[in-house]
């Protein structure tokens, strides 16, 4: 017993060891993969069913039969205010209302009983704040967005019945827009925009 128990302490140590931490930060993230998987708090990983498998675990492809497909948007519209303190006191200012639709939409098809591919189309980043050009926090910022699509095709090999893996790649097409104000050398002038303007695109396995 003891024996085991050494043997399962090294393999969990080997395992933290080869695959690093598990969490990392996507502050802008989003994690609407379906509306299924938005009902269920995302927790699709061990559940995969549907076609937005493609989002949540390729892997689980294997279980979908014959040719299906599902597509979809998620509406989103931020709200917030922000408090500032200022030498004449607080002041409150409200977040233009903006809404955003980050779509998706996923294919899969099964070539016999142990390969399936499957494409998937959808925005792991966005949304965006916009607030008055003349709010207290201007010269910060006062308007920023971040709209990204990325498409990524999988293969699916079932190996066993309990166990299948999955291989792909993300091609993602990233826009970045931030602006804010600079203050304006003439005193109790109103300052200028000075925006920052960003588009990418990059690919990863």
């Amino acid at each position: 017993m003891k024996r085991n128990i050494r043997w399962m302490g090294m393999a969990a140590l080997l395992t933290a060891a080869v695959c690093g931490p598990g969490a990392y930060g996507a502050g802008f993230g989003l994690y609407e993969g379906s509306a299924r998987g938005d009902a269920l708090g995302g927790t699709l990983v061990g559940r995969a069913d549907d076609p937005s498998a493609l989002y949540y675990n390729p892997a689980g492809i294997v279980q979908l039969p014959g040719d299906q497909f599902m597509a979809g948007v998620t509406l989103i519209t931020p709200m917030s205010d922000v408090t500032t303190l200022t030498p004449l006191g607080k002041v409150t200012t409200s977040q233009e209302r903006n809404w955003w639709y980050p779509p998706h939409a996923y294919y899969t098809h099964d070539f016999n009983d142990t390969v399936w591919a499957g494409l998937g189309i959808f925005s792991r980043f966005g949304l965006g704040t916009e607030f008055p050009d003349n709010w207290p926090g201007r010269y910060n910022s006062y308007y920023a967005s971040i709209q990204s699509l990325t498409l990524n095709p999988d293969v699916a090999f079932k190996i066993t019945d309990k166990l299948s893996v999955a291989a792909g790649f993300d091609a993602t097409y990233f826009d970045l827009k931030l602006k804010r104000m600079v203050p304006n050398p003439v005193k109790g002038g109103p300052g200028h925009s000075l925006p920052t303007q960003g588009r990418f695109m990059g690919i990863w396995l």
